[in-house]
């Protein structure tokens, strides 16, 4: 991937960061987020959502965890490019305990 778009990552997680302790902290916050996230997101961040753009907040639970698929077009590149490590890695973020360990684990 190129550095720019790792860059931007970078800058998305923090901000999903930003909104996560806050919504962990402030119930009130966090309830606003879920019933209304495209208004609480360009709020909170100071950002533009197109119109055309839906955005879903849901909540993990100690039993049950997401797993979210990007858009097969979000990747730069032909379809059949191999991640390198670094990528990998980039892709591997996330938040959290997810209680799920390794072989030994």
């Amino acid at each position: 991937m190129k550095t720019r778009n790792r860059l931007f990552r970078e800058n998305e997680l923090e901000m999903e960061m930003r909104l996560i302790l806050r919504a962990w902290k402030d119930e009130k916050f966090k309830k606003e987020l879920i019933a209304n996230p495209k208004e609480v997101i360009q709020r909170e961040l100071n950002i533009h959502i197109p119109d055309d753009m839906e955005i879903q907040v849901v909540e993990e639970t100690l039993n049950k965890l997401y797993f979210v698929l990007p858009a097969s077009d979000t990747r730069e590149g032909d379809a059949d490019d191999e991640l390198d490590e670094e990528d990998l890695r980039n892709v591997a973020g996330g938040t959290g305990n997810t209680g799920i360990t390794g072989g030994d684990g």
